[in-house]
């Protein structure tokens, strides 16, 4: 998933490039409700940590600049929601868009005018197995977590992805993502059925992690965080 955007061809940060856009587009989700079921619309904040693995200097200045340290993610109930890194780098995200009736995925850069759209059809990663957590507090809730282990072929490196979720609070419809295949998107919203509280993804490279500071329930206009209607795109090749 747009691994061919910028003309860098370089090992390891083509690498931690693939993995980290895949992760940006699927992290915040997880859990299990049985209270309304009306899906969850309003914006979700998170704080970011991104910790590197490797001593290189280059890793660290495009993680910090990618990423930031704050995340507000607008979403939708009908699964469409637009995630806006609020303080990354003039060559960080600006925006991830996920169209939930399309089943497509596009991604802003705030030094491109440009628009890279993937299918999410697709996993880019291979299943090895999945558990649950014992629960953590998180957000003043006790979270019951979450485990996928996965390979991810075009990088030779396993991947680990863990979520804690609230129970029998925000809900969120499965079905709305049910064609999200990448990165098991589609297994993670089935089983967690809310927004999550906390999520680390575990890399080769490096650690992200979302932690909630703030959760507003409301309406939201679809028109105002969708993708412009005369943008520029290309086609991103999984």
């Amino acid at each position: 998933m747009f691994s061919n955007f910028d003309s860098d061809k370089e090992q390891p940060l083509t690498m931690m490039k693939n993995i980290l856009l895949a992760l940006l587009s699927i992290c915040f989700f997880g859990c299990s409700n049985f209270g309304s079921k009306e899906s969850f619309e309003g914006v979700l904040t998170y704080k970011v940590i991104v910790t590197p693995k490797i001593d290189d200097p280059r890793i660290s200045k495009i993680l910090s600049e990618r990423n930031g340290n704050l995340v507000r993610i607008h979403l939708l109930a009908d699964g469409s929601f637009r995630k806006e890194h609020v303080n990354s780098g003039a060559s960080g995200f600006e925006y991830l868009y996920f169209d939930s009736k399309e089943s497509k995925l596009y991604a802003k850069f705030r030094s491109k005018d440009t628009l890279l759209v993937s299918k999410t059809v697709e996993n880019t990663i291979m299943f090895e197995s999945q558990k649950d957590l014992p629960k953590q507090k998180v957000f003043g809730t006790d979270c019951p977590g979450y485990r996928i282990d996965a390979f991810d072929p075009i990088n030779a490196q396993k991947i680990a992805l863990t979520y804690y979720f609230p129970e029998n609070k925000e809900y969120v419809d499965p079905k709305n993502y049910a064609y999200y295949k990448d990165f098991f998107y589609d297994l993670i919203v089935a089983k967690a059925k809310a927004p999550y509280y906390k999520s680390i993804l575990d890399s080769n490279l490096f650690t992200i992690t979302y932690e909630i500071v703030k959760i507003e329930a409301k309406k939201l206009d679809k028109k105002s965080i969708g993708v412009p209607a005369n943008a520029p795109t290309k086609i991103q090749i999984n």
